[in-house]
């Protein structure tokens, strides 16, 4: 099998980076994920390390390598994906200036009204797109108006993948940043005239995440997830009655509101841990189908839908 050539894939997401590996067949080798923080200094900010990034991934790729016996020399092609609206920025020697603003953040709302007001129409006419916190635009005016000192020192801008890159190979990498946003999203397609609807929402597996936190802070690491699908699937379908919205800073697609917050409602005296917890995975659920209620609105089709990210597998460790 050593001979065999190997392919390896690694996607950065919202909070834990995942590592694949994949024989020439298609078929996977093994397969491994590691957590990384995010933090919030201040209320509606939200960022991540990139070093957190860099390490996740040699983590993984240890692990799945060791997992499989497969050496190192027998991967020919490595792969490294990732989220993108989370500007990294780097100084002239390449050294990180900052955390890097995590596309959840919600601090540069203001930007957002002044971008709108100046460019706002253009910005949808060129791009099909309005303007939201989401984008990397007003991420970037928000730290040229708010911490100038470190806007002077700024020279390169990356996205996770590409700075994850960068550290394995430097080199003078750069990516073309679309700084727009709107009521659902529009991407230039691979053929020149044509454009193709997406959407995102903010938290799904993320909301499970800080569910385990603070509603599961008695178990362990090892299973918790397993654990709590388990608790979860003791409440019945609908929680009886029971909602939760999962809008824990602001939600994306199809409301647009980095004003909306999170609440469980309809809870009685009768609830317990497995029914809130169950309606954590449903308020995620509803709220992917309204965004795709959304994009059907839109005149958007589709034969089939693919489940992706560590909250549609069971991860080895």
């Amino acid at each position: 099998m050593a001979t065999d050539p190997f392919l390896l894939g690694s996607d950065i997401g919202t909070g834990s980076y995942k590592t694949v590996l994949l024989n020439d067949r298609g078929e996977v080798v093994a397969a491994n994920s590691r957590e990384y923080p995010s933090h919030h200094p201040h209320p509606d900010w939200a960022e991540q390390d990139p070093e957190d990034w860099y390490a996740a991934f040699h983590n993984t790729v240890r692990r799945v390598l060791k997992a499989s016996g497969v050496p190192s020399a027998a991967v020919v092609s490595v792969c490294i994906v990732g989220a993108t609206h989370n500007p990294v920025l780097l100084d002239r020697r390449g050294e990180v200036l900052r955390p890097s603003i995590h596309f959840w953040d919600r601090r540069s709302q203001a930007q957002v009204a002044e971008i709108q007001a100046r460019w706002g129409a253009e910005t949808k006419r060129r791009s099909c797109n309005g303007i939201d916190v989401l984008w990397t635009w007003p991420q970037l005016l928000w730290v040229r108006q708010n911490e100038p000192e470190v806007w002077a020192r700024v020279a390169s801008l990356l996205f996770p993948k590409d700075y994850v890159r960068h550290r394995l190979a430097p080199s003078p990498i750069t990516d073309t940043v679309n700084p727009t946003g709107s009521h659902r999203l529009n991407y230039p397609h691979v053929l020149t005239g044509l454009w193709y609807p997406g959407s995102v929402t903010k938290y799904g597996a993320a909301a499970y995440r800080w569910a385990r936190s603070a509603l599961w802070p008695d178990l362990s690491n090892d299973g918790v997830y397993r654990a709590m699908d388990a608790a979860a699937a003791e409440a019945p379908p609908g929680c009886d009655g029971m909602l939760f919205h999962p809008h824990l800073l602001g939600e994306f697609a199809p409301q647009w509101n980095p004003n909306l917050r999170a609440s469980f409602t309809g809870v009685t005296i009768h609830h317990s841990r497995p029914h809130l917890t169950r309606s954590i995975l449903e308020g995620g659920a509803f709220q992917i189908r309204a965004a795709l209620e959304d994009l059907r609105e839109a005149s958007a089709t589709w034969n089939e839908i693919r489940l992706i990210g560590g909250g549609t597998l069971e991860w080895p460790k």
